[in-house]
C-alpha cells in the first residue's frame, strides 16, 4: 500500500502510515513536499519504499500544471528534490537503521553498570 503526499507538508499527514502498517506488511510513501523533512520523517516511521522526485535543478525550463484543483501551478522540478537534498535523504536512511538498531533488547554491559550506579539515587526503577 502506498501514501501520496502533496506539495504541502502540513497535508502530509503521516500519521496515514500508522494507519496503514495495519492494513498491509509492506507501505510506501509518495512523497511530494518541498525539503526533506516529511521523507525523513516517514522513513523514520517504517516504511519500506519511498518515491521521491529528483532533478538536477529546480530552476530548469519546464511547463506547469495543476495537482487538483484550487492549487497553484508547479512543475515537477519545483516538487523534486536536488542532489544535495537526496543525499541528506539517503544519509538520514542509514542513520535510521543505526538508530532502530538490531532488535538485540538485553542490556549492554554499560547500561547495566549505568543502573548499578543510580539505582537507588533517583528512586525505584
Amino acid at each position: 500500500m502506498c501514501i501520496y503526499i502533496s506539495h504541502s507538508v502540513r497535508k502530509s499527514e503521516s500519521e496515514k502510515i500508522e494507519w496503514l502498517k495495519k492494513l498491509s506488511p509492506s507501505i510506501g510513501y509518495s512523497d511530494h513536499t518541498l525539503g526533506v523533512e516529511a521523507p525523513i520523517v516517514a522513513m523514520g516511521m517504517g516504511i519500506d519504499y519511498l518515491e521521491k522526485h529528483l532533478t538536477l535543478s529546480r530552476y530548469l525550463p519546464q511547463d506547469t500544471h495543476v495537482t487538483a484543483e484550487g492549487t497553484l501551478p508547479i512543475t515537477t522540478h519545483t516538487i523534486a528534490c536536488e542532489p544535495h537534498e537526496l543525499k541528506k535523504i539517503c544519509d538520514w536512511a542509514k542513520k535510521i537503521e543505526q538508530i532502530k538498531g538490531d532488535g538485540h533488547l538485553e542490556m549492554y554491559p554499560e547500561e547495566e553498570l549505568t543502573r548499578k550506579k543510580y539505582t537507588g539515587r533517583l528512586g525505584k526503577i
